[in-house]
């Protein structure tokens, strides 16, 4: 095959002769630089000594690249670079920079702190004021601090021995400012009457204080305390509170209670805390508030031993009925008596009871139902003996207490009835005893005085035919035995 001639003039060119090489020899140096780039960004990193005010920082420090937060033993990007170094509280520091292969070395970085002031007020005006933290501790006697490093503090107000404590923070590049109203107040303290002692005891704080009235005490933790007053014979606890920031007056009164006293009867002697005081009625004064045993003693009479409560506000009324001793004394036996069920003797020991205190009302009660029992035995006791008249007398009496008694009024007609059937047989026994005492003596010829026996056992009987028929037989033979003595003579 014949091939195309060259055109005239055109010579073969080198470099287009090695273009492959060319090509390829481009190709591999990219590849060459990528993977060189790949290994040594990885290995391209920041270097920086960082401290703070010339001290190893306590906080951590942290660095932006471009706007983004790098970590220091992190890769950062190749080329010209905007990087910022900080750590909490403290003044940033700004460097531009080109990134280059490998550990990039920014030197030394001392921080500078971040500072604010703090202007306080305290009421009441402390003696001095302390500003204490982490980062240093300052004291004047204005509340001004200046360019101190921010954070948190805690500002102390002095005053004298006692101190005030408040919590503050300190921002930066600001001016804060702190009014605070302290934990502090003063007291005045007096009394009435004016003489006196006292012990001041906080109930929160370890302060303690002792004087005399009137006292003043300019400066004084804010609170609750126990002020105990004391004067000769006479002491008094109370509870006040010191309000922060004002001036506490507070009045201790001195005062005193009344005890009025009276009994029944009248006349008992009064021993007031076991000391002798007078006779009742009686009427006690200057007593100091509290609680008193009291006793009362009369001749005859129990002791009466009482506790009593003296109130400042109102005297205290104490009414005392005593107990007379016989009086007592009998009523314990007439209620042992009644438990026995010896109602004569119980009424026997109320009737005592009564005459010992006249008008009680537990004796009075008791008496009517002792007697009438006590009559009820005695009606029993004469029912068995067949005395009727008498069971039925004693019965009355026990009505006489007892009125309405159902079981006394239903024994009555029993003794009643058997009183009835009791006289019907003595009647019929009489009757039998006359009607043969005068046929003896009929027979005997004494006529008018069998006549006279048959008249009285017509009065207890007046009914028996039998009567009549003896006192015609009797007359009969009166007749015929006194026809035969005249035809004797």
């Amino acid at each position: 095959m014949a091939t195309q001639p060259q055109s005239a003039g055109r010579k073969p060119s080198f470099w287009r002769a090695f273009l492959p090489f060319w090509i390829t020899l481009a190709w591999g140096t990219m590849l060459l630089s990528r993977d060189y780039h790949i290994r040594q960004a990885a290995l391209t990193r920041l270097a920086v000594r960082v401290t703070v005010e010339g001290k190893q920082p306590e906080e951590e420090v942290s660095v932006e690249v471009n706007g983004k937060r790098q970590d220091l033993y992190s890769p950062v990007p190749i080329g010209f670079a905007k990087i910022r170094v900080y750590a909490r509280d403290c003044e940033p520091e700004l460097r531009d920079r080109f990134v280059w292969y490998g550990v990039n070395d920014l030197g030394s970085m001392d921080l500078a702190r971040s500072r604010g002031s703090l202007a306080a007020s305290v009421v009441p005006t402390p003696d001095s004021y302390e500003l204490k933290g982490k980062r240093g501790s300052w004291t004047n006697t204005t509340g001004l601090f200046a360019e101190v490093p921010v954070g948190r503090y805690e500002l102390v107000g002095r005053f004298g021995s006692l101190i005030d404590q408040t919590k503050v923070e300190v921002t930066r590049n600001q001016t804060n400012r702190l009014e605070v109203a302290a934990e502090i107040g003063s007291l005045e303290l007096s009394a009435e009457p004016s003489e006196g002692e006292f012990e001041l005891i906080s109930t929160a704080s370890n302060e303690h204080g002792v004087g005399r009235f009137p006292a003043n005490y300019g400066r004084l933790t804010a609170g609750a305390y126990r002020l105990i007053a004391k004067r000769p014979g006479y002491e008094r606890e109370l509870k006040l509170d010191v309000r922060r920031n004002e001036t506490n007056r507070f009045l201790v009164k001195f005062v005193f209670g009344s005890a009025e006293i009276t009994t029944t009867p009248a006349g008992a002697t009064i021993l007031w805390a076991q000391t002798e005081r007078g006779t009742t009625p009686l009427t006690l004064t200057d007593l100091i508030p509290g609680t008193y045993r009291m006793e009362a003693r009369l001749k005859g009479y129990d002791p009466r031993d009482v506790v009593v409560t003296v109130e400042e506000d109102a005297p205290a009324k104490v009414s005392l009925a005593l107990v007379n001793t016989r009086y007592r004394e009998m009523m314990k036996e007439a209620r042992q008596s009644l438990e026995r069920n010896e109602n004569g003797l119980a009424a026997k020991y109320l009737e005592a009871a009564l005459v010992a205190q006249p008008g009680d009302g537990e004796a009075t009660m008791l008496l009517p139902k002792a007697r009438a029992r006590g009559s009820q035995e005695r009606a029993a006791l004469y029912a068995q003996r067949g005395n009727f008249d008498a069971a039925l007398t004693e019965l009355s009496a026990a009505l006489t207490d007892l009125p309405n008694d159902a079981a006394i009024t239903a024994l009555q007609e029993k003794y009643r009835a058997g009183k009835i059937e009791m006289d019907q047989k003595l009647n019929e026994a009489r009757f039998g005893l006359l009607v043969a005492k005068a046929r003896f003596e009929a027979g005997r010829h004494n006529f008018d005085t069998a006549l006279a026996l048959l008249d009285d056992a017509k009065k207890i009987s007046p009914n028996k035919p039998e009567i009549a028929e003896w006192e015609s037989a009797f007359r009969k033979d009166q007749v015929k035995w006194g026809e035969v003595e005249m035809v004797e003579k």
